[in-house]
């Protein structure tokens, strides 16, 4: 557990075959309650205005040179506006 900026921040993983060429990793990344500010810097929600805690989840699983990258974006507590839709 840790935070970014100001919100706290969940990591767990694996990774498998530490000592071979190609190690298989399994990660997970859950933000449950992230803010705005703290996205502040990051060019693809530039646009995207919201108020309130948002949960945002990632999975990473796979090889360096083959991964399977999941989101989950939980927007049910927040108020957001995407402009130009």
């Amino acid at each position: 557990m840790g935070f970014y900026g100001n919100s706290s921040l969940h990591l767990e993983g694996k990774i498998d075959g530490w000592g071979k060429s190609i190690p298989e990793f399994s990660l997970r990344l859950n933000l449950p309650a992230i803010l705005k500010a703290d996205l502040k810097g990051i060019p693809i929600f530039s646009d995207f205005n919201f108020s309130g805690p948002a949960q945002i989840s990632m999975n990473i699983n796979g090889t360096p040179e083959n991964f399977k990258f999941e989101q989950q974006a939980n927007l049910t507590r927040v108020g957001y506006k995407i402009p130009d839709l």
